[in-house]
């Protein structure tokens, strides 16, 4: 992000200003080489004290000096600790602040060291107003050291109080003027740097968003696969709080439906289609009022699959045919529904319950021949109790009474009450 940049920018502008002499960088880099000299990758640098004056015969302005001098003193410091790993600073040196001998200079630049690493350190885990705390202590102290003011700037920054970062990046300038830190002073100004940040604060939380939607439809998936449907719905609240969607509302619906709470799945279908309609959506609310007899309802949900001619996912647009005729025989439409299913028979041969539907429609018309090939033609495909049922009762009617009611009796096995009733008034 655009933050953790300008953290990364501002820590280079800080040690820049305050070792931008040649000798003090080679100082930095060369007590770092020297601590580490020898021990291998897993040597973690230390950060440098504060450079010495140059001896007698040493430049100010000599990288090599500098390094020489670090490395020798970082060499010394590496084997006197060979046994003590590097600890970053803690909040320690802020109250040691307030009780060391200021007479004592080396001792007060260790502990303004030690404060401005743990400041750094703070910054970089987010905790900027512990890295501004930490660093207005080291300001009590030097009042005008850049680094200090800086780190306070970003604390600021990154807490978005833009007007109190200005002022201590202003103060910085005034001590240091860094082109590029006068560049930040001037997006911020016009308002460029505050765009970018809510720029990439919307996009990190779109970002997050869809991951949390991904990932709410993959538990809701295993849920469902698991036959957890109270602990499905509660996760496809979850979602439907995150994404106020069509297909949201539709596995919501489908939840509900398999927890048979109809009237709440039929709901969210309705909200599914007034965002979105599909023929899923159609197809599963049709299925709903059916439990709930709500059989206008239901052919109205198959007419406008019909309309839209594309069948719902799983299915034909057999089934649809079949399903709409089957609701016209539950009204007793029964002439309007024998061209439904002879098109859904005509579109789809291999479908079981397509047969079913019109050998009960025949027996209702009367025509108990023809129920009694379709039923058989059902069973061939998959035995099913109610094709048993109207074929035992189709035979009763044209005079086959045993094999009537042998099929009665199978129909009862496979779970018919209604065909151990038929069985008392035509079977003894």
């Amino acid at each position: 992000m655009k933050t953790s940049f300008l953290i990364a920018v501002l820590i280079v502008i800080a040690y820049n200003s305050f070792g931008q002499m040649g000798y003090n960088r080679g100082f930095s880099t060369g007590y770092k080489k020297g601590y580490c000299y020898k021990k291998g990758i897993a040597c973690i640098e230390p950060i440098p004290p504060i450079p010495p004056i140059p001896k007698i015969g040493e430049a100010m302005d000599s990288y090599q000096d500098g390094y020489n001098r670090g490395f020798e003193m970082g060499l010394q410091e590496g084997y006197s600790n060979d046994k003590q790993a590097y600890k970053t600073a803690s909040a320690e040196p802020i109250d040691y602040m307030h009780k060391i001998n200021l007479s004592d200079i080396y001792e007060l630049a260790n502990v303004l060291k030690a404060a401005k690493a743990k400041a750094f350190e703070l910054s970089s885990a987010g905790n900027y107003q512990g890295c501004i705390d930490i660093a207005k202590a080291g300001l009590q102290v030097n009042p005008r050291d850049p680094e200090f003011i800086m780190l306070i700037g970003n604390g600021y920054l990154n807490l978005r109080n833009y007007s109190t970062a200005l002022m201590y990046f202003k103060k910085a300038v005034k001590l240091n003027a860094d082109v590029n830190l006068k560049e930040w002073i001037s997006q911020i100004e016009d308002g460029t740097y505050q765009k970018q940040i809510e720029q990439s604060d919307t996009t990190f939380k779109s970002e997050n968003l869809k991951d949390n939607i991904r990932d709410l439809k993959k538990q809701i998936n295993q849920t469902l696969k698991d036959k957890n449907y109270i602990k499905a719905l509660d996760l496809a609240n979850k979602l439907i709080e995150q994404e106020n969607s069509g297909k949201s509302y539709e596995l919501r619906g489908y939840v509900e439906y398999l927890l048979q709470n109809y009237s709440e799945s039929i709901a969210d279908y309705t909200r599914a289609i007034n965002i979105k309609p599909t023929p899923n959506t159609y197809f599963f609310r049709a299925l709903c009022k059916e439990q709930l007899q709500d059989f206008y309802g239901v052919l109205s949900d198959y007419d406008k699959i019909i309309e839209l001619g594309i069948p719902p996912d799983n299915n034909d647009m057999a089934t649809i045919y079949n399903n709409k005729a089957y609701t016209l025989v539950r009204l007793k439409r029964y002439n309007d529904a024998l061209p439904l299913v002879n098109k859904a028979i005509d579109l789809n041969s291999n479908q079981w319950f397509i047969w079913d539907t019109r050998g009960e429609l025949y027996f209702q018309l009367g025509n108990y021949m023809k129920c009694i090939d379709d039923m058989t033609k059902a069973i061939e495909l998959k035995p099913d109790q109610n094709s048993y049922y109207f074929r035992g009762l189709a035979k009763i009617k044209i005079g086959n009474k045993d094999g009537g009611c042998q099929d009665l009796s199978k129909s009862g096995e496979l779970g018919n009450v209604n065909a151990y009733t038929e069985i008392k008034k035509n079977c003894q």
